[in-house]
């Protein structure tokens, strides 16, 4: 937990290392909290490494994992990886939400693979109403927001700005911890998911 918070990838990866090593059996939670590490450390080949070293030794990723090598992905720009562990995540029947399809989508928009980055912007979207926390439901709003940029979006996802009611209050949580990036992006997305009123009424909560 402290390496994750401090971004001390290196030890992380030292902890992990000497409790393999002693023939302990780690759980998900230690395995997802050394990958959480490796994240926030931006350390995308370690973070997949540690997921790597989990599957041989028979331990099961979850969704925490997931989103935390994912992460990772998006902040190296690696989309093909990214969308291997989508697949991977699927067949794990695992169902990815929207933090992980925007994670993937990120990825290929950096590296201008928009043809991948729509369609997974359109997965990203359709989790929306699975939406339970703030989190969930900024990512989901954003990618709603760039699906809906293309003409060939689904017809299901257009019909998901009828259903905005919920994501709408699990946001607000959200508004305080926004950086200027997350929330310009917030931003962006209530100003063409929206009427101009709510979009104002927004902004002027974050203020």
């Amino acid at each position: 937990g402290a390496c994750h918070k401090g971004g001390q990838w290196q030890r992380a990866l030292l902890l992990l290392e000497d409790a393999l090593l002693s023939g302990l059996d780690l759980d998900v939670v230690a395995y997802s909290s050394a990958v959480s590490a490796c994240d926030a450390g931006g350390r995308w080949q370690e973070a997949l490494g540690v997921v790597d070293a989990m599957l041989g030794r028979g331990a099961v990723p979850n969704g925490v994992t997931y989103n935390a090598v994912l992460s990772a992905c998006e902040k190296g720009g690696q989309w093909s990886e990214a969308l291997q562990l989508l697949a991977e995540m699927r067949a794990a029947n695992l169902v990815p939400d929207a933090f992980a399809c925007s994670a993937a989508a990120g990825a290929c928009e950096a590296q201008g693979r928009k043809t991948e980055a729509q369609q997974v912007w359109d997965e990203a979207a359709q989790a929306l109403p699975r939406a339970t926390d703030a989190w969930q439901a900024y990512h989901g709003l954003v990618a709603l927001a760039k699906a809906l940029q293309t003409d060939d979006c689904k017809s299901e996802t257009q019909l998901l700005k009828q259903q905005l009611g919920k994501p709408l209050e699990l946001v607000r949580g959200v508004l305080p911890k926004l950086k200027a990036r997350e929330f310009g992006q917030l931003a962006w997305a209530l100003a063409r998911l929206l009427p101009s009123s709510i979009s104002t009424q927004q902004q002027q909560e974050k203020q």
